[in-house]
């Protein structure tokens, strides 16, 4: 995901071509008319909220079992990082915090067998062409001019995406475009003053215990900093973390931070230009047609 957010506009949404080239890789077009208000499947696909996080790990896990398949008959062994979305309750989430904090200090558990063979292999100039293609076969994904994304058009996992997306052009507009609108709508949310109002309420609580922060992204930043340069050991750090998540995520829940700007994001999905909501309607009957493949793959 790019570092900052960034808008995008009319001209957007996707330049996709060959490295060596330019030519265009799309199968279909952005609509002319783009809906005057989208869907709740579609608010869904680009806030990644509702349904969508559950179906996206499915289409994913069908696009990652045919990649292993084609290595397999490459003769070779890979596994996938597919993991299934958790959607936790408030009591949950508090309980994952008093285990593991922010999990900044965990030690970790060991690997899985399968994944430490995969990482053992990853260096073989074979398997990687197996996977990837030939180092020149790559296709790049431009937003708005400025977030490009490069992916391989020829291997195993490029024709994984064919056959479950329909085309790598769709897996990536899908993959990536999204995710770029969502940082736009997060700006945009956090900008707002009933965001800025939890989050007040938020440093309040926070205060109350000790703590001042602006935010809890700043909270985060400090810690990583502060960890960068420490020789404290883990076990002690780790207790002094897992108090401090708790608390941060005890104000978050009551000053209701995240369901604010989760609100405000959907809210502000409905206000996107017309191109933007004609490419996002399109990504969406696109993912549509990926779930149904993925069901009979």
């Amino acid at each position: 995901m790019s570092s900052a957010a960034r808008a995008v506009t009319a001209a957007m949404l996707v330049a996709v071509g060959l490295l060596s080239g330019c030519t265009s890789t799309r199968p279909e077009s952005v609509p002319a008319a783009a809906p005057a208000r989208l869907s709740e499947e579609t608010v869904d696909l680009v806030t990644e909220s509702g349904t969508y996080p559950e179906q996206r790990w499915r289409v994913r896990v069908a696009d990652e079992t045919l990649t292993a398949r084609c290595m397999r008959a490459a003769g070779f062994t890979w596994t996938g990082s597919a993991r299934p979305p958790t959607r936790r309750s408030a009591a949950q989430e508090l309980a994952d915090a008093r285990r593991h904090g922010y999990g900044m200090s965990d030690v970790g558990a060991p690997a899985d067998p399968a994944e430490k063979a995969d990482d053992k292999a990853a260096g073989d100039p074979r398997r990687q062409a197996a996977l990837f293609g030939p180092d020149n076969a790559f296709a790049r994904l431009v937003i708005d001019g400025h977030a490009s994304y490069q992916f391989p058009r020829a291997g195993c996992m490029a024709q994984a995406h064919i056959a479950v997306y329909g085309s790598l052009d769709a897996w990536a507009r899908i993959t990536y475009v999204p995710q770029e609108i969502n940082l736009t709508l997060g700006g945009r949310a956090r900008s707002d003053a009933r965001y800025q109002g939890a989050l007040r309420g938020w440093q309040t609580c926070m205060a109350a215990h000790h703590h001042t922060y602006a935010s809890p992204h700043a909270l985060i930043a400090h810690l990583a900093r502060k960890y960068r340069n420490d020789r404290e050991p883990l076990a002690q750090r780790r207790s002094a973390e897992i108090r401090l998540a708790v608390q941060d995520l005890t104000c978050n829940q009551h000053a209701g931070l995240n369901a604010t700007d989760a609100a405000l994001r959907r809210e502000y999905a409905q206000d996107l230009s017309p191109a933007e909501r004609a490419e996002l309607s399109t990504l969406t009957h696109l993912f549509a047609r990926a779930w149904q493949r993925s069901q009979v793959l």
